[in-house]
């Protein structure tokens, strides 16, 4: 399991993943949970710090392969993206 942070401008340390990777037969699998940073209009900055998160989630382990190595990767948490429409109009 490793453990990446971040937060607010990297300071706060209250954002950031869990990862957790195994292999089952021949298949290698990969668990990421994120918890990123709140905020509306922000898509470009927060496709940027997931994509960092991913990177970063084995990248401190030597000899374990990265995320995006293996044959099936799961992203899951709290992505924090916003909806840009109404409840009534997202719900339908």
């Amino acid at each position: 399991m490793v453990k990446v942070t971040t937060g607010e401008k990297g300071f706060a340390k209250n954002k950031g993943t869990v990862a957790l990777r195994f292999k089952v037969n021949d298949s290698t699998l990969a668990f990421i949970n994120v918890h990123m940073q709140k905020g509306n209009g922000k898509i470009p900055q927060r496709n940027a710090q997931l994509k960092m998160l991913i990177d970063d989630a084995f990248e401190s382990v030597k000899g374990i392969s990265r995320a995006f190595d293996h044959n099936f990767m799961f992203v899951l948490g709290d992505l924090n993206f916003r909806v840009a429409r109404d409840n009534k109009s997202a719900r339908k």
